[in-house]
């Protein structure tokens, strides 16, 4: 019987190989090497724009001038993760992307945080966002239209700005409003200040009427409901002005005053 015999395979030596990579990768990466270097050293891809998008609080020429994007530095010699920390560390700024847009633009998207309401304490305006934190004094950009959150000349505090958002007065107002907020219907529009009597009591102002509205410290869903049905069938603003207080402090009622005036 005879044996058979498997014919022996040829292979190639790994030196072979390992020369025709190398050989390989130098055809495809010196070309490529030069083409980077031609990117980055050359003049097509050079700096000539900043465009700024969601700025409102701040000026397009407060922001460049704070960041100081080199004009006519080519585009890749700029480290754009510098001008982002720059912009996060700005406490009006939720989220900051700063990209590239070949061949000659920086762009920066901004996304602000969402404001809550003005803040006014020992006659100095104060910006609060959504979550109740007092932000640094400034001068916005832009009109902001948002109720205005103030004391009663009795309570005005002398806190540093650091600890006003700890207040105890303050959060109660923030927290009224933060419930307004909550709302989808005509009430969230029509609130134009609140003022914060004690650690108890809110005094609320309607940007169409003089009438005072009176919270207490809890239960503001509910009085906001309260207050919604009841604005809703005073059909006129006669009735509304001849009012000089809507009182829902206590639970489950409406307690209105007459203007002595009306």
């Amino acid at each position: 019987m005879e044996n058979s015999q498997n014919p022996t395979k040829k292979y190639r030596r790994p030196s072979v190989r390992i020369a025709r990579v190398i050989v390989f990768l130098a055809i495809i990466g010196i070309p490529f090497y030069f083409a980077w270097d031609w990117v980055k050293e050359g003049e097509v891809f050079v700096v000539e724009n900043v465009v700024i998008r969601g700025n409102n609080i701040f000026s397009e020429q407060e922001l460049l001038d704070s960041l100081q994007i080199p004009i006519g530095e080519k585009m890749f010699a700029i480290n754009t993760d510098d001008f982002r920390e720059k912009l996060e560390i700005n406490p009006f700024f939720e989220e900051v992307s700063v990209v590239r847009s070949l061949p000659k633009t920086i762009t920066i998207i901004l996304q602000e945080k969402s404001f809550l309401a003005w803040f006014i304490n020992k006659n100095t305006k104060y910006l609060i966002d959504k979550n109740g934190d007092v932000l640094p004094q400034i001068k916005p950009n832009q009109i902001l239209n948002l109720p205005v959150i103030s004391f009663v000349n009795t309570l005005q505090n002398n806190s540093k700005i650091d600890s006003l958002s700890q207040n105890n007065y303050l959060l109660l107002a923030v927290k009224f409003l933060q419930n307004v907020n909550l709302r989808k219907d005509f009430v969230t529009d029509i609130i134009s200040e609140v003022k914060i009597i004690s650690n108890e009591k809110i005094e609320v102002y309607l940007t169409s009427s003089d009438v005072k509205v009176i919270f207490g410290k809890d239960d503001f869903q509910e009085k906001l409901e309260y207050l919604s049905s009841f604005l809703k069938e005073i059909d006129s603003k006669d009735k509304l002005d001849s009012l000089e207080i809507i009182d829902l402090s206590y639970k489950n009622q409406i307690i209105t005053k007459k203007s002595p005036q009306k």
